[in-house]
């Protein structure tokens, strides 16, 4: 689904992920400070996921995004709501994992 609608999800989301997505002339163009911001945050991706040292971070960060990304345009939330729930989500995990008491 990502890879299909990649551009699209894009420019709805405007969250980037996918090499697809940086080198897209549309999405590139779709902010005045795109082209200055996008190649810099695509070097920022490339190293900052891979160093991410707490096993419960796919879980809380991806999912959580995707989550939050799909409560919000099915219309199942608000994007408060959406997010309290993240929070409250993310909170929960790293509680359980003993991050914070």
């Amino acid at each position: 689904m990502l890879q299909e609608n990649e551009v699209d999800w894009g420019i709805q989301s405007e969250q980037f992920s996918t090499s697809g997505q940086f080198a897209s002339e549309e999405l590139r163009n779709l902010r005045p400070y795109y082209p200055g911001f996008l190649p810099a945050y695509e070097q920022v991706l490339e190293s900052v996921f891979i160093r991410q040292g707490i096993p419960e971070y796919g879980a809380v960060m991806w999912n959580g995004t995707t989550e939050f990304i799909t409560d919000i345009f099915s219309g199942d939330l608000t994007p408060q709501q959406a997010q309290s729930r993240w929070v409250t989500e993310m909170t929960a995990a790293f509680r359980r994992a003993g991050y914070i008491q």
